[in-house]
């Protein structure tokens, strides 16, 4: 039988302005570390001497790498709902286009940004923080859905769910292929990609 795996959390939660301009510098960092490294290579020391701490000091916010992956993670995850939900207050348009515009502007994001899909790689690779992201995906299919609705509550709303749900938990993937991808040749692949979840749910 295997064991319960020990949840990960930060050791100190920042309330004072100093403490979380400390973890906004740690996480930093650590973002530009893993976006030219990768998360693996990259030790809790390494993150300590560009942080401008002892790693003493780093072992105060964090018992280990994966507890920082977790807190960046979250606080991506925090950014990106943030972003979704401006991108659809802003010039409304159907929901297949505001789809494609909302996922290209998050695959363009990660190329802008390379520490996120390094970040993600190692989120899959961690249950712990796995949980996190699809609990996430399905928070984002919430929203996604309720925008749906609002132009065509015709629509099944527990198959739509399911079908945003899916296309959230398949983002990364798309985005992997995107950042291959020349851009002209990106607005193409993310086109087909929502076209192929929501062929026969939307008008």
């Amino acid at each position: 039988m295997s064991k319960s795996l020990t949840p990960l959390k930060v050791r100190r939660t920042p309330e004072q302005d100093r403490s979380k301009a400390t973890v906004e510098a740690i996480h930093c960092a650590a973002a530009s570390l893993f976006g030219s490294r990768g998360t693996e290579a990259v030790s809790m020391t390494a993150i300590a001497e560009a942080a401008g701490m002892t790693k003493a000091a780093l072992y105060r916010y964090f018992d280990n790498k994966q507890s920082l992956i977790y807190s960046m993670a979250s606080e991506m995850f925090k950014e990106n709902r943030q972003r979704l939900i401006k991108t659809l207050s802003e010039n409304p348009t159907s929901a297949r286009d505001k789809l494609k515009e909302a996922l290209l502007e998050y695959c363009e994001l990660h190329r802008e940004e390379p520490f996120r899909i390094r970040l993600f790689c190692a989120i899959h690779t961690d249950p712990r923080i796995s949980e996190l992201e699809i609990s996430e995906s399905k928070r984002n299919a919430e929203i996604w859905a309720d925008y749906v609705l609002k132009t065509q509550p015709q629509l099944d709303k527990k198959k739509l769910r399911r079908h945003l749900f899916l296309m959230m938990e398949l983002v990364d993937g798309l985005t992997r292929v995107v950042l291959s991808s020349s851009k002209p040749e990106s607005s193409l692949l993310v086109s087909d990609f929502v076209d192929s979840f929501l062929e026969g749910l939307t008008e």
